[in-house]
Order: structure tokens, then sequence, then C-alpha cells
């Protein structure tokens, strides 16, 4: 497996539980969650939200690598369809080398979307909430949350982030796009 591979099954790994769940759900005893979780050592790969789910009571955000599979469903959440894609990729040689391993430099973009018809009332409250979950999960702290068997990767630096609106076809989308610099040792 490549380093572009590597580091994409571990964003993947780290990001594919992320779960939305109803405030409302949140009352009864001793709730384990669909990713296996209970709420009692979940940890932080839960969003609450006070909204009417129209597919059950909670729901897990589905990743993509680089496009939506037409035969996955993707859960309606406040009135919007949410998904997450891992997009573009790249990397390099890191300007920093050590004597040991070649160290290689890779990006990551990560994109959040919350997709609305337009007729309803939006806002960027849930892709924001879904961003923080995903960036938590990446990097919890200063240091990353990133498990890879096959490179060692050294470093995750702070995303940059960019917000992206788009408007087509009686929907409205918010997108929160984060990109990663992620430092990995052959």
């Amino acid at each position: 497996m490549g380093i572009s591979q590597a580091v994409r099954t571990a964003v993947y790994q780290a990001i594919s539980n992320i779960t939305v769940m109803q405030k409302a759900y949140l009352e009864n005893a001793n709730i384990v969650l669909p990713n296996g979780y209970s709420l009692a050592n979940s940890q932080g790969d839960v969003i609450v939200v006070s909204g009417i789910f129209q597919q059950g009571q909670s729901a897990i955000i589905p990743v993509f690598d680089g496009v939506v599979n037409p035969n996955v469903t993707i859960p309606v959440i406040e009135k919007a369809s949410v998904y997450i894609i891992i997009n573009d990729q790249q990397a390099d040689l890191s300007p920093l080398q050590n004597m040991c391993n070649e160290r290689i430099t890779a990006s990551l973009t990560i994109k959040i979307v919350s997709k609305y018809k337009t007729a309803n009332v939006t806002d960027r409250t849930l892709v924001e909430a879904i961003s923080e979950q995903v960036q938590k999960a990446i990097r919890p702290t200063r240091y990353h949350a990133l498990e890879s068997v096959n490179v060692n990767i050294q470093d995750v630096g702070y995303p940059i982030t960019r917000d992206m609106d788009e408007f087509a076809a009686g929907q409205t989308a918010f997108s929160k796009i984060l990109i990663y610099s992620i430092t990995v040792n052959q």
C-alpha cells in the first residue's frame, strides 16, 4: 500500500463512525450507538441535534472516497442530506528530512456537506457541528489520532478551513472544507 492510500485509509477509519443523534433520543437510558459505542464511553463522536430526523433517531454520516456513491443512502438530518467526501490528495518530499527514513508531506482535503431544499430555512449550524467532530476525530489535541500499519504518521497539522455555499437546482449546499498537512515517515 502506497503512502497516499495509507493516509486516506487512516483518515477514513478516524472519521467513519461520526454519529448524529436526536436530543429526545438521549433521554432513554443505556443507549448504544450504531457504531457500537455507548454514550458512557463515546469519545466525542456524537453530535446532538434538536431537530426532527426523517430516518430514525440517529444516523452515522457516510464517508465517501472521491465521489458520492449513488447506491448508499444519504441520511436526512434536520431537513438536510449530510455526507463527507475525502477529496484531493497530493504528496511531496518534506523539506525536513532525517537520516533514517524518507519523510513525505501529504495534504488531504475533506469536504463536509449539508444539502437543503432551498424552500427550507437553512444555516451552517449542522455542517459546522460535523466539521468540529471530524477535526476532533483526526486531531483531538495538539497531537493526531491517525493510525496506520503501513506507514509512520508523524504529525498532522492544524487544518486550513474554507466555507463554501452553493445554490443550484432548487437546493442549497453548505460545505466545510478541511485541508490537512500530514507528515509521514516512509
